[in-house]
Formats: structure tokens, C-alpha cells, sequence
């Protein structure tokens, strides 16, 4: 099975070669986006493995490598948003896999998904630091035609 468009892979959240199954989609809430959206869920393996798979020579063109007949390491599972690419652990394992990488527990938000919800913020206080524009009083005389 081929991974979907949104993975860690791609936007190099894991380096090529990271064992990965991806286990499908399901709605969730994301705390990058403040609602409920649609996450791509996957299980992954991080630190040294030892298990079968391709041969040494093969690894190198591979994307990803599978989960299956792997020990060792750090095993997860995590979903990704597939608005913001944010990564979210889906169970206690899965922040296992997010200590072990050096992050936080939580997850990670993607740091261009931050950057654009600081400049909404920025702009959304600059807003409202100016009155708002007081409207124009309508003339009490009518005009006629004759």
C-alpha cells in the first residue's frame, strides 16, 4: 500500500527508509487548527530496528519500509492533519515515539502553520488598535425634483 499525499516522510518529518504503515483516515480534532478535521493515521518505528525487509543495497530507493517483522526501536502510532501537516500521537505509544525523537509529547505543529497563525493574530491586533471609522450622517433634507 502507497502512502497517502500527506506523511511525515514528504514533509520530512522522518527520514526516508522510517518503518510506516499507514492505518487510514479518521476525523479528529487538531489542536494546530482548532477543529475537527481529517487525519491520516499511521504506525511507525523510530530508533534502531532490527528485522527483515528489502535488501541494504535496495534501502536507499525505498520511501518507506513496513512496520512488519521489526524489533527494536520505538514504536506508535501518530496521525498527521491533512490541513495543517501537524503530527498528533494517537495513544500513549505514540508519545513515546515523540519523546524519543526530542519533541514534545503532544505532537508537533508544523512551524508554517505557526508563522501564518502569528501573522493573523498580528493583523488582527493591529485592527483593532485603530477606532473603527465613524459613519457618515445621513442629511435630513430631502431633495426633490420638479
Amino acid at each position: 500500500m502507497t502512502l497517502p499525499a500527506h506523511n511525515p516522510i514528504d514533509l520530512n518529518w522522518f527520514p526516508r527508509g522510517t518503518p510506516l504503515d499507514y492505518l487510514g483516515t479518521q476525523s479528529r480534532m487538531c489542536t494546530g487548527c482548532g477543529k475537527t478535521t481529517q487525519q491520516e493515521c499511521f504506525r511507525v518505528i523510530v530508533g534502531s530496528t532490527i528485522g527483515f525487509g528489502a535488501p541494504f543495497f535496495v534501502k536507499p530507493f525505498l520511501k518507506k519500509s513496513s512496520t512488519a517483522g521489526k524489533m527494536g526501536g520505538t514504536k506508535g502510532e501518530i496521525s498527521q492533519c491533512t490541513i495543517c501537516d501537524s503530527l498528533w500521537a494517537l495513544n500513549s505509544d505514540g508519545k513515546a515515539v515523540f519523546v524519543a525523537l526530542g519533541f514534545d509529547s503532544q505532537g508537533i505543529l508544523n512551524p508554517s502553520f505557526v508563522f501564518e497563525a502569528k501573522n493573523q493574530e498580528a493583523i488582527r491586533e493591529e485592527a483593532a488598535s485603530f477606532p473603527p471609522p465613524t459613519p457618515e450622517h445621513e442629511s435630513r433634507v430631502k431633495k426633490t425634483r420638479e
